[in-house]
């Protein structure tokens, strides 16, 4: 009895550990699909080895693999790849990364989209220019309504148009993943078991896909960096000025019998501040109004992809679409999914205004609403799939933006507690009740200067706190950490698997 007693506990003590991972260079992979020193890169994984390291993290970028012709996959950096981290005997957690590499914070490198693809906006623009006369912006890709376009990612509104040779967005990605699982098979289930979709990670028994949005995250891309076009702390814009989905919003208002509701709201440009809005002040048609609350929701779990919420609903339906695709690829083979979400000004948190509803920026970029994580979770748990958050390290400021880091981290954890996210782990014997939250550093903890050990503590708390998380993946693989920061790296993972 006292045997059976004492291997309970290990058992329990073993379960609540934290595996952490290690998210691999950007640019690790190069445009024209070479791994970059592969020969290094299995000395450093060999280093993250011996500091009890669980596994990477890597974007598999679409505009590396199908980047000349469609269907027309090179996976041989990939394959190359997945031979070093089975040596060294690590998990490798691979990022199906629909999105362009160079236009978020800390991006060094540049991978836009498939060659074919853009071709597909080159041609929309000029038939655009050629109707209008005027320069516009291609539809296949979001755009405000006054006019700034952004082509990190297909927009939403073309997910079921068969634009790109017959075949729609929705169509692509499922090719991408069937390809995924044929040239990597002997791979899935041991070295990666978890996929990730919409973040950058897939983990051990987990495929992570990053194809939900921008930055591999589910949002729309409302704080844009380049050109200048946001700073923080901006509340963003909307991003409903695509010809697809502004057919959509007509059709939405129309079937909620308000056809003048066909429009975005008046809500300033990126960088205005809320009491500079018509929409976010006590204008007739602001938040509160039934207009404001079609397009931007109310307090409500309830999720509808009818004419109520309209702007979240879009982004709730469209990962409905791509998690449901990748369920069907990756779990017969026993693969966990994971997405990965986001919100506003990442330079800094993105919690400008957080505490004045209905938080303007959040709202711009996805969860606009008190209870829109709520409903993003509620999707996940349809999908199974693993709630994975950023911001970690940070902690709640005061000041003229009010970052709240801390209490979105906390508010997360909730959704997806609430949501029910969770499986059975057979690897480690227990039963994921809102467990299925995994988190990483937003901002570097470590580097040539050193590493915070504030950022790492308060990881360790965010790590436990209202439930412990399913894993960490630490922002990033470099020379300074392998050669410099190894023992303070290595004493925080030791520190992460004895969370009790």
């Amino acid at each position: 009895m006292k045997v059976t007693l004492l291997l309970f506990i290990g058992l329990i003590a073993l379960a609540l550990s934290v595996p952490t991972s290690v998210m691999m260079p950007l640019d690790l992979i190069s445009r024209d699909g070479v791994l970059k020193d592969p020969q290094n890169l299995e000395t450093q994984l060999k280093r993250l080895k011996e500091a009890n390291v669980n596994g990477i993290m890597v974007d598999v970028w679409w505009g590396i693999v199908e980047r000349y012709q469609p269907k027309q996959y090179n996976w041989k950096p990939y394959q190359q790849l997945y031979e070093i981290v089975a040596r060294v005997d690590l998990h490798l957690q691979p990022v199906m990364s629909f999105h362009q590499c160079g236009t978020n914070v800390g991006d060094q490198c540049y991978v836009p989209l498939p060659d074919w693809v853009l071709e597909v906006g080159k041609e929309n623009r000029e038939f655009n220019c050629r109707v209008t006369s005027e320069p516009l912006p291609a539809d296949i890709f979001y755009h405000s309504t006054a006019g700034d376009w952004d082509q990190e990612y297909l927009s939403l509104g073309v997910d079921d148009e068969a634009l790109f040779q017959d075949r729609t967005p929705v169509d692509i990605y499922n090719d991408f993943f069937a390809s995924y699982v044929e040239n990597f098979g002997e791979y899935l289930g041991n070295t990666t078991r978890e996929v990730q979709i919409g973040g950058r990670k897939i983990l051990a028994g987990n495929l992570s896909p990053k194809g939900l949005g921008p930055a591999g995250e589910l949002r729309y891309p409302s704080y844009q960096l380049q050109d200048n076009k946001w700073s923080y702390c901006g509340i963003g814009a909307f991003q409903a000025g695509d010809k697809y989905m502004q057919e959509n919003l007509k059709a939405a208002a129309e079937a909620a019998g308000h056809s003048d509701w066909n429009h975005s709201p008046d809500a300033g440009s990126y960088n205005s501040r809320p009491d500079n809005t018509k929409f976010f002040t006590n204008n007739d048609d602001n938040f509160a109004s039934p207009y404001g609350q079609f397009f931007l929701g109310e307090l409500t779990t309830t999720i509808t992809t009818d004419s109520s919420d309209w702007y979240t609903n879009q982004l709730l339906v469209h990962a409905q679409k791509v998690l449901s695709k990748a369920n069907g690829a990756f779990q017969p083979l026993g693969l966990h999914l994971a997405a990965k979400v986001t919100t506003s000004a990442v330079s800094t948190g993105g919690m400008t205004a957080h505490t004045t509803p209905p938080r303007p920026p959040q709202a711009t970029s996805n969860t606009g609403t008190n209870m829109a994580y709520d409903k993003i979770a509620r999707v996940f748990a349809k999908c199974t799939t693993t709630f994975d958050f950023t911001r970690l390290k940070m902690k709640n400021q005061n000041g003229d933006c009010e970052s709240r880091a801390e209490d979105l981290v906390t508010r997360t954890k909730q959704a997806a507690n609430s949501a029910n996210i969770g499986e059975v782990d057979l690897h480690r014997c227990r039963w994921l009740m809102g467990a299925s939250f995994s988190g990483k550093n937003a901002l570097p903890i470590c580097g040539s200067w050193g590493c915070d050990w504030n950022g790492f503590n308060q990881v360790l708390s965010q790590a436990r706190n209202n439930g412990v998380i399913k894993r960490f993946t630490f922002l990033r693989l470099d020379d300074d950490l392998v050669n410099k920061n190894m023992n303070d790296f290595s004493t925080f993972v030791n520190k992460m698997q004895q969370i009790q």
